[in-house]
């Protein structure tokens, strides 16, 4: 009986024992998990019911003790420290002092000045979890991302990125209990790619986290306001005016409406808000030049603002005053200096010199502006000496404006040891670099700053200006214009083109080719110098044309259904068929936009290597390597006033200046008008030509030549020019292309299986006895729906004509077809090429294919052949060329187009079409087969009024040039099929005659 009792006892023993243990770790199970939350009240409460005191429960009680007292700031950390210290090895879970130091850290990470101290928190923190049996990712990425955020404020970058990306990584395989984490961190990181100077992948960075945080339902609002202003930064930095404008926009009214959930009703937090926003305003209204609005900002900023003390917001509005500054310092100089001189004196922060530099730095630059050479040096001395101090990263534009301010004055010798400074501060490299002798310069190792590729080419240029030519000036320029080019070239992923970096292109290449011909040298081979070219101008045109060729195998239809509905309404709200005012249509079209960009950043998330291998740097030596003896390539290039020729043989390069843009585009501009005229003087038409072919040809032609046009050379179809009474393509076969890297892309794929011919009618419009039918105006084409017939016997197609020749039918059935024929009308708009548009039946309300929807299409044809007016003509968009609907077809992926440059009229294009199709049938190339069609035009023609090249000129061919194979019946199968019976015929009668004999 007793040993009963001693059982029963000793098992109540053991079970108050258990469950007790049992309630304690469930307790702290749960108050580890709301200090995770960051929900202390109820972290204290759990702490508070366990009475226990091991070394567990007593490290997170002391830690919650000291950072909710009263003590100093000082106190808390030499506490704190001493509670890590002695902790470090306890005997219980790293994970759990993890945890507390965790939130210790993210108390402290908002006070800058502890940052170092922090970063040394976080580092325990890291070494703990490294040394834990256990692991946690959710831990781990949280220590990651405050570890990468810090980094990054100290300025080390390199460090900061590998950290982050380590975070990101985690954060995108496991449940981060927070929906915005993964848009938080791709925005930390962009941060810091920003302070490598990477600019593009920073950028690239930045719309991945608005992408993520637009998408979720309960987004954090904080963040994702600020992305909105990163973007309107970034924007602003590449002069994409309006879409900056739209971000920046868009981030006010995103605070205007949930200012409460931002800022939790914060008065210090709405203050902030309010700052940064009118901040930013005045950057874009000191970019955009707007005086009156700029000028309001700085009043309503001086007023709400100017008595804060926090360096927070004087900072913010010393940064408003100089922007005002700004506003005034290039067109009137004196009245910027009282701005600046408020700046420097809002923000005197003697321990915080890069702002204070930047304000400074400004002064001297309005003191320059406004020719006092003494104060602006004095200024140049004082900036210098404070950012050499910190390693400055802006010490190149300090350089630079000491340079200006000597060669301004003259003195080109004084100026060179700071030339020095300026140069090796943008050189990987230990070699010393020698302007005028040229010594270093093969051995230039680039940094990664594209706006220090701007600098040496503006310092250039003020040798040119205020420098006499000399050989040493001239050597000082060719040598600045190298450099500048080498950086440009190594940073140029950078380089979305606009207006600004095509000019500075422009700029730097010509003038490394005047001051080579001034110096009788080649600074930089023809070949690189070719490579930059295309490297710099046709970057945008080969991705676009490369992605299109193979991502019909990557996209789904639902994906490439929606890319078509995006663009569709874009066109819709730029034809302003919605109703809405314009501000609201602007709106509108860039969220339209922003969706597009979206679905091109999940796209690119999702075919990473594809992206990644598809990187463009033009191969110019594979290029030439595919060049026949036959052919000559000729590529036009307006450098700033003058047009160059790059003369391009298989074995020969050279590089020739033609003359002046004004007179060429005059010349040129007044043989088009003739040209599109019908009865204008055929002498006057001939003569002219004659005069072009003078300037724009060599002397020595091969029997093959490609254009690649700039400019309104883009209008000009070259065969038609004249020597010796003779047009260009009675000698020689001409075509064209949009770039040098485009056909380089050429695939011999050029087998045709199918066809597809489209040829509407318009039954609402009626043409009088009195008109000219011709592919431009809106009535029935008779030639057009004669001419799909002929078509139709000569190659196996499928022929939609009258009203079957519909939109949506072409929309949805043209990405299956290897040949698109495509007899219509079409419709330009100068205003904005982009509403250019295809014509198919009228019956249909929807019954225009504009450009900005074809760039949505997928198209796997060989060939296109627009037979309509003015499909290879537009208007010039910087970075991507001439906006035409031949150049639509080209993004949407097909690698030869033929076109027109006027007004086709309707009954010739049909015979000359036929005529063409005939030769491709022969096995004749694109080319070929255009020019011979067009000869034949000429020579079967009886009436003399129609042989003006106004009936049968206009057409042009784009691209790839090979012939086409035709599906069971082509000129290769019949030739083979000769030869076999002949060889059998012979092989019979050989052998019957011996046979004989015997």
């Amino acid at each position: 009986m007793m040993n009963i009792r001693l059982t029963i006892l000793f098992i109540f023993f053991l079970s108050c024992v258990f469950g007790k243990n049992a309630t304690k770790e469930a307790y702290l199970k749960k108050a580890d998990y709301f200090i995770q939350e960051q929900h202390v009240d109820s972290c204290l409460y759990y702490l508070s019911l366990i009475n226990d005191d091991d070394p567990a429960v007593s490290f997170r009680k002391n830690v919650m003790s000291i950072l909710r007292s009263d003590k100093s700031e000082e106190e808390v950390i030499t506490t704190m420290d001493s509670i890590i210290a002695a902790n470090v090895e306890a005997p219980f879970s790293n994970l759990a002092k993890i945890n507390y130091i965790g939130y210790y850290t993210e108390l402290m990470i908002a006070d800058d000045s502890k940052n170092s101290y922090n970063l040394s928190v976080i580092n325990q923190a890291v070494a703990l979890h490294e040394k834990s049996e256990k692991k946690d990712s959710f831990l781990l990425m949280h220590l990651l991302h405050n570890k990468g955020n810090l980094l990054y404020e100290l300025d080390r970058n390199i460090e900061a990125t590998g950290v982050l990306e380590k975070a990101l990584a985690i954060a995108q395989q496991i449940d981060t209990r927070n929906e915005s984490m993964i848009g938080v961190i791709y925005f930390n990181l962009a941060n810091a790619y920003s302070g490598l100077f990477d600019f593009q992948k920073s950028y690239e960075l930045v719309e991945k986290s608005e992408a993520e945080l637009s998408k979720l339902e309960n987004p954090n609002l904080d963040y994702l306001q600020t992305v909105y202003l990163d973007l309107f930064s970034t924007s602003l930095d590449f002069s994409y005016i309006e879409k900056a404008r739209n971000y920046l926009n868009k981030s006010a009214k995103l605070y205007e409406n949930k200012k409460k959930e931002i800022t939790r009703g914060n008065p210090e937090a709405i203050a902030r808000k309010e700052i940064s926003l009118l901040y930013n305003y005045m950057r874009l209204y000191s970019e955009t030049k707007d005086l009156e609005n700029g000028k309001k900002t700085l009043e309503e900023a001086t007023e709400k603002f100017g008595d804060n003390k926090d360096p927070f917001f004087k900072l913010r509005l010393a940064a408003i005053y100089n922007y005002m500054g700004e506003l005034y310092v290039k067109d009137q100089p004196e009245k910027s200096f009282k701005y600046y001189q408020k700046a420097i004196e809002i923000y005197d922060n003697k321990d915080d010199l890069r702002y204070g530099l930047m304000f400074e730095f400004n002064l001297g630059k309005a003191y320059l502006n406004s020719k006092n050479y003494k104060k602006a040096r004095e200024t140049s001395a004082s900036i210098i000496r404070k950012g050499e101090s910190i390693n400055d990263y802006r010490l190149s534009f300090f350089y630079f404006y000491d340079v200006k301010a000597l060669l301004e004055q003259g003195y080109f010798e004084e100026s060179l040891p700071r030339f020095n400074q300026l140069v090796a501060f943008q050189n990987d490299s230990d070699v010393e670099i020698d302007l005028v002798t040229q010594k270093g310069i093969p051995e230039f190792i680039p940094k990664s700053n594209l706006d220090a590729a701007y600098l040496l080419s503006s310092a250039a240029q003020t040798i040119e200006t205020h420098i006499p030519d000399s050989r040493e000036s001239n050597m000082a320029m060719n040598s600045l214009y190298q450099l500048a080019i080498k950086l440009f070239q190594s940073n140029f992923k950078q380089a979305l083109f606009n207006e600004k970096s095509q000019k500075e292109y422009e700029m730097m290449l010509e003038g490394l080719l005047k001051t080579d011909a001034y110096l009788g040298q080649s600074g930089l081979s023809y070949d690189e110098i070719i490579r930059f070219s295309e490297n710099a101008t046709s970057r945008y045109l080969w991705e676009k044309f490369k992605f299109k060729n193979k991502r019909l195998d990557l996209l789904d239809k639902e994906t490439l259904a929606k890319i078509q509905e995006l663009r569709s309404q874009i066109t819709d709200l730029k034809l302003g068929n919605t109703g809405m005012d314009s501000i609201e249509i602007s709106a509108e079209i860039f969220e339209r936009e922003l969706d597009l960009e979206r679905i091109e950043l999940e796209n690119r998330n999702k075919f990473n290597s594809f992206y990644q291998y598809e990187d463009f740097d033009f191969n110019f030596a594979a290029f030439k390597s595919k060049l026949s003896d036959d052919q000559l390539v000729l590529k036009y290039e307006f450098l700033d006033s003058m047009l160059y020729v790059y003369e391009i043989t298989k074995d020969t390069i050279s590089i020739q200046p033609l003359d002046s843009l004004q007179i060429i585009n005059e010349k040129v501009q007044q043989f088009v008008n003739l040209l599109r005229t019908p009865n204008s003087d055929v002498q006057e038409l001939n003569a002219l030509g004659g005069v072009l072919y003078n300037i724009l040809l060599p002397e020595s032609l091969k029997p093959e030549i490609l254009i690649v046009a700039d400019g309104l050379l883009n209008y000009l179809p070259f065969d038609l020019l004249r020597k010796n009474g003779m047009y260009l393509l009675e000698n020689n076969i001409v075509s064209n292309a949009s770039s040098l890297s485009l056909l380089e892309l050429a695939e011999n794929d050029n087998k045709i299986n199918n066809a597809m011919i489209i040829a509407p009618s318009y039954d609402q419009y009626i043409l009088n006895d009195q008109q000219l039918a011709v592919r431009g105006a809106a009535y029935d084409l008779e030639g057009a729906l004669a001419e799909a017939e002929a078509i139709s016997d000569i190659i196996n197609s499928k022929k939609y004509i009258r009203e079957s020749a519909n939109k949506a039918l072409f929309v949805k059935e043209a990405g299956s077809f290897d040949l698109l024929h495509l007899s219509m009308h079409s419709f330009m708009n100068d205003e904005d090429p982009e509403l250019s548009s295809l014509v198919f039946y009228d019956g249909d309300d929807d019954n225009e294919l504009f450009i900005s929807e074809l760039y949505g299409m997928n198209l796997k044809a060989k060939l296109a052949v627009l037979s309509a007016c003015n499909t290879g003509v537009g208007k010039e968009k910087t970075g991507e060329g001439m906006v035409s609907v031949n150049r639509a077809f080209t993004y949407a992926g097909v690698p030869s187009i033929v076109s027109s440059l006027w007004s086709a009229p309707d009954k010739a294009t049909k015979e000359l079409m036929t005529a063409f199709y005939g030769e491709l049938k022969q096995g004749e190339s694109k080319a070929s087969a255009l020019r011979n069609a067009k000869l034949n035009y000429i020579q079967n023609q009886t009436v003399d009024g129609l042989k003006h090249p106004f009936f049968w000129g206009s057409f042009i061919l784009h691209g790839n040039t090979e012939p086409l194979v035709f599906k069971g019946n082509n000129l290769n199968f019949r030739i083979t099929a000769f030869i076999a019976v002949l060889i059998f015929l012979i092989g019979y009668f050989i052998g019957k005659k011996k046979l004989k004999t015997s």
